[in-house]
């Protein structure tokens, strides 16, 4: 994991300390939902009956090989489009070719009013969702192979994919993007649902030995929807 910046630093998970977020050291709010800047009554109302979608996956067939995976948690203002392509080798072995974005959490930031254990912890759930759904299409299509281009001052929020990674990011750098690649044989879609599982488990626990002792979770726990965290 690189080091600080002046315009990122590196935010830890309090539950798995490998798992870490850059996040910008000024990050620009611009776009706060209308409902935030009503008192806590009426944006915990507003946003209970309007935002109640969790996690969801789409996916929009191009061409015969390529699609469009769009995954959103309307919930938590998260959403991310992911252009994918079925590629073959000459021995009929097939991979799937990822172009992963930034995502922009600064709505989310501004939900869960600058609380870095909470806005750490939802967007590196946000990321397992994806994954999981990665993982998902490769084992439904055969492939064997997942590999990841990502924009060099993104990939390192990307901590929660490190286990999984088959040869560090940091050697295939591939002009301004990173390149992760993931085997997902070897039941690694198994092993990834284990892994959330325990995640939000152990998220669960925090959250509510935290919300005592700190207000915005405390809120956040009242307005959310899910019976399971992160779903």
């Amino acid at each position: 994991m690189s080091e600080n910046t002046n315009e990122y630093r590196i935010v830890p998970n309090k539950i798995n300390p490998k798992l870490g977020l850059v996040v910008p050291v000024n990050p620009t709010l611009n776009s706060k939902p209308v409902s935030f800047y009503k008192d806590p009554q009426s944006r915990r109302k507003d946003h209970i009956e309007n935002h109640r979608v969790g996690f969801k996956c789409r996916i929009d067939k191009i061409t015969d090989d390529a699609y469009f995976m769009k995954f959103t948690h309307l919930f938590h203002y998260l959403e991310c489009l992911v252009p994918v392509v079925i590629m073959k080798d000459d021995n009929g072995d097939k991979s799937l070719d990822c172009d992963f974005p930034a995502i922009d959490g600064d709505v989310l930031n501004t939900f869960v009013n600058d609380d870095e254990f909470l806005y750490n912890s939802i967007l590196i759930h946000f990321h397992m969702n994806i994954m999981h759904q990665l993982l998902l299409f490769c084992d439904e299509n055969q492939i064997s192979n997942l590999i990841l281009h990502v924009d060099k001052y993104y990939y390192q929020e990307l901590g929660s994919y490190e286990g999984i990674v088959t040869f560090p990011p940091d050697q295939n750098m591939n002009g301004k993007k990173v390149i992760m690649l993931v085997d997902t044989t070897k039941n690694q879609l198994q092993k990834w649902e284990e892994s959330m599982k325990t995640s939000i488990d152990e998220l669960k626990k925090e959250l509510w030995a935290e919300q005592n002792n700190n207000m915005v979770i405390y809120e956040y726990l009242k307005i959310n929807p899910f019976q399971d965290l992160f779903c």
